[in-house]
């Protein structure tokens, strides 16, 4: 009798992992082999001015012997702490690799935007000293404040040093890498990981995404990040890559140059977030003549946030023309404390796309039928449109991989049925041992039960398995309940960014509890910036109601102000908790309500059924019948035309 997924327990396990023979057991094993094996290979690095820095991968093992006979020098020692703070990848990568062949726990830590001499970055290198007790900070001192009370080691002088050949053996056990993780509360906890993590992670990830010997990476994202740094260098390194590492503004600055770079390389791997995605998107339309040969291209994975079906809908169709195939795209899921992605999609989009409904049950419910096979009924071919109010657009992260299981469990920690979404549990000889210094973190990421065996890591984040493909729904802080329809942060964010002048990535929506009715209200925040025009608090308003049929109170709120972590992840807690104690600066925007605009929100917050899901306007319709959206009809005018409505 064949079980249905109802019945099957929501538990999928990765293949075994195999460890090929002579294959690295350690980092500083891995670094050795690249220098020895795959001499022709290395780091590049483009600047700010997008000047390139080559340094292959026997130079680099040079560079880091110089630095690690520096640091011996100035008294650091295996087992020590010590900041990686360096401006430039090139040396960001040396000190590394010398605090690895030494035995020193290398912390790693990408400058801030705004610079490190600046009041929040002496507090954000306070925070992370006093957690790790003495250490030394390798970096520029011109970088760097100097009131931190603690030796800061310049890279250049250190490899002033002749080079030493004698390097630590670790225990596959002991920590190698130490990586900030602060998730969505914006306190920062030490993640530690271990030889053995790291070396899996590599050994098993090729099985998942095709990176192969003698082949090309690029990474646009800050290096202190976890997916930035193991998928797009250590992993090159223990395989053998070319590692190409862009400065973040830069590409941030023209999001084409993305796409330059990866023609000039003909680079075969490269990923970014969901936003990164939309602002290329967004660049391309802007220039619509422009061509690109992107057909070396094997791997464009998306990770870090949550993916957005009609973002990369439009970016694999604008960017077919250019060699990319939807086969490139890949959905990944993972996080620092599991060594960056654990979970990578089967290739393609549509193949992996849910449309469902998730009562606050949890049960979740397929819009499209489900064949009697148990397989997932996924979204049809080029199937771009809004949905309607409740109905989510989901994509699989994929299995597990190999050495690894994923678990679905109930807040009481029993494990749900398949098509249930509960509380995602990964257990893997990948995972951190734990966080440095911080036993509380510990408990509450290896919950009671598990005490102290830390076999399965309770990841923070909420999803549901179906056929054995894990599908990520957002963390608990993201879930909004109206009116007995359960909505995702991002889905609602995704809406509001539409409007003129809101940028996803700068939306944040949240649940705010509202003493009058005894339930929750919705406030959609919005950033501040130049873009910023007359009328967006009522067009995020009335497009969130048209799309979604929800009632939302819009705040702006100063750019400075909106809370992200450095790697773009909104930190929604923390804004609320500002709304909430009216510490949130919110100025007044220059908005006027149009003469005749109509609010159509009853008491109930619920607005016409009539209101349609697609709002497309031209300079031809009609809009003396569409009085009920012209608020949102300003807006799209404004935008398509760059003329006003009187």
């Amino acid at each position: 009798m064949v079980r249905s997924s109802a019945d099957r327990p929501a538990i999928s396990t990765g293949p075994a992992l195999m460890i090929p023979a002579g294959y690295p057991r350690d980092l500083p094993s891995a670094l050795l082999r690249a220098a020895r094996d795959f001499s022709t290979a290395g780091v590049v690095e483009i600047g700010p001015d997008g000047r390139e820095t080559k340094l292959d991968f026997p130079t680099l093992l040079e560079l880091a012997a110089r630095i690690l006979a520096g640091l011996r020098a100035n008294g650091v020692r295996a087992g020590d702490p010590a900041v990686v703070h360096c401006t430039e990848p090139v040396g960001f990568f040396a000190a590394f690799w010398a605090c690895t062949l030494g035995g020193i726990r290398p912390l790693l830590m990408a400058p801030s935007p705004e610079g490190d001499r600046t009041e929040a970055g002496r507090e954000r290198l306070r925070t992370v000293t006093d957690l790790l007790g003495w250490t030394v900070l390798i970096g520029r001192p011109s970088d760097l404040p100097d009131d931190l009370g603690l030796p800061v080691l310049d890279p250049d002088a250190l490899a002033g040093h002749e080079p030493t050949n004698e390097f630590h053996r670790p225990a596959a056990d002991d920590v190698a890498v130490l990586m900030l993780s602060s998730g969505t509360t914006g306190t920062p906890k030490i993640v530690q990981l271990t030889h053995r993590g790291l070396v899996e992670f590599a050994a098993g990830t090729p099985a998942m995404l095709p990176v192969r010997p003698g082949q090309t990476t690029l990474n646009w994202l800050p290096l202190d990040q976890s997916g930035a740094f193991l998928l797009y260098h250590l992993l090159p390194v223990f395989t053998g890559c070319t590692n190409i590492h862009v400065n973040t503004n830069w590409v941030l600055a023209d999001p084409l140059r993305w796409l330059d770079l990866m023609d000039q390389h003909r680079v075969n791997h490269s990923w970014s977030p969901n936003f990164g995605y939309r602002l290329t998107t967004q660049a391309i339309a802007g220039e619509p003549d422009r061509h690109w040969d992107l057909s070396a291209l094997r791997s464009l994975v998306s990770g870090g946030e949550q993916i957005t079906v009609p973002v990369m809908t439009e970016f694999l169709r604008l960017t077919n023309r250019f060699g990319v195939v939807p086969e490139t795209f890949v959905a990944a899921w993972g996080m620092t404390e599991t060594v960056t992605g654990i979970t990578f999609a089967r290739p393609g989009l549509t193949p992996n796309v849910h449309r469902v409904r998730v009562p606050p049950t949890g049960i979740v419910e397929w819009v499209d039928q489900r064949p009697s096979s148990g397989k997932v009924a996924v979204a049809r071919p080029g199937k771009t449109r809004a949905e309607a109010p409740g109905v989510l657009s989901l994509v699989s992260v994929g299995a597990p991989a190999p050495g690894t299981t994923i678990r679905i469990v109930a807040p009481n920690g029993a494990v749900l049925p398949e098509g249930r979404i509960g509380q995602l549990q990964v257990a893997s000889a990948r995972v951190t041992p734990g966080y440095l210094g911080n036993l509380e973190a510990d408990r509450e990421a290896f919950p009671v039960g598990n005490w102290p065996i830390r076999k399965w890591l309770s990841t923070g984040d909420q999803g549901f398995i179906t056929g054995g493909q894990v599908v990520v729904t957002g963390r608990d802080s993201e879930r909004i309940i109206m009116r007995g329809t359960l909505y995702y942060a991002h889905d609602i964010e995704a809406v509001a960014a539409t409007v003129v002048g809101a940028e996803q990535g700068l939306v944040a929506a949240c649940a705010v509890p509202d003493p009058e009715s005894g339930t929750d209200r919705l406030v959609v925040f919005y950033a501040l910036t130049p873009d910023s025009i007359p009328g967006m608090d009522q067009g995020i308003r009335s497009l969130i109601q048209t799309r979604l049929n929800l009632a939302a109170e819009v705040v702006g709120v100063p750019r400075r102000d909106f809370p992200t972590t450095p790697g773009g992840k909104i930190l929604r807690p923390l804004l609320k908790q500002r709304w909430l104690d009216g510490t949130l600066e919110t100025p007044p925007h220059p908005y006027v309500e149009p003469a005749g605009a109509s609010s159509y929100s009853g008491p109930t917050g619920e607005g016409p059924e009539s209101a349609t899901a697609d709002t497309q306007i031209t300079a031809e319709d009609d809009l003396s019948e569409r009085t009920t959206e012209l608020p949102t009809v300003r807006l799209a005018w404004h935008r398509t035309l760059q003329q006003s409505i009187p």
